[in-house]
């Protein structure tokens, strides 16, 4: 059995939404996902490698074919490119971090202060932390505040950092820590715990 997803000129993180939709709607067979970007296909192929489905991306002309083997016959791939974090810690604990100064005033007070709070919260732990808007810059290269979130991470804590975010401020290549996210496992990340908006 196999479906045909047309994603093409669809923002984020529909492209996942769909094809995620494609997958529950069958027990087994082959998901065909076609995006037109890099980002789309970057989602929907983490998406899929988490969700611990064989995953195969060609390009065709301006295209990506995203051909997803699900049930009887996959053989999931277990490169380095498709290891998911496991999260290790004892917090359930989400932290939304919407910007890269802790409260109102001095920028530079702010930013101190960010730097205490991710110091503060490494003897919790907590399960997940979100990068969103202004916040993505902390956990790119360059931010004083890289050294406790890679400390984070390899206790256990799970890095996502807006993709869309990224784009924005045209600092994509410069993340150093975590994973690039969209809004759809953002989401889902939310639904897993606690949620603490860090303003």
């Amino acid at each position: 059995m196999e479906k045909e997803v047309n994603n093409c000129g669809l923002a984020c993180p529909q492209p996942v939404i769909n094809t995620k939709k494609a997958l529950d709607e069958i027990n087994s067979g082959v998901v065909v996902s076609i995006v037109d970007n890099e980002v789309a296909k970057e989602n929907v192929t983490r998406f899929v490698q988490n969700a611990g489905h064989q995953v195969d991306v060609k390009k065709s002309n301006d295209n990506y074919m995203i051909t997803i083997t699900k049930g009887e016959g996959q053989q999931v791939n277990k490169s380095k490119d498709n290891i998911t974090i496991t999260n290790t810690t004892q917090s359930n604990i989400v932290y939304l971090i919407t910007t890269d100064a802790l409260g109102q005033g001095s920028p530079d007070l702010g930013y101190t202060l960010m730097k205490s709070f991710f110091t503060a919260i490494k003897e919790t732990a907590p399960a997940i932390l979100i990068f969103m808007n202004t916040g993505v810059k902390l956990a790119c290269k360059d931010y004083k505040t890289i050294e406790d979130l890679m400390e984070l991470q390899e206790k256990g804590t799970e890095i996502l950092a807006c993709g869309t975010c990224l784009d924005y401020y045209k600092i994509r290549e410069n993340l150093a820590v975590g994973k690039i996210s969209n809004m759809f496992e953002i989401v889902n990340a939310m639904e897993s715990g606690k949620v603490i908006t860090v303003p």
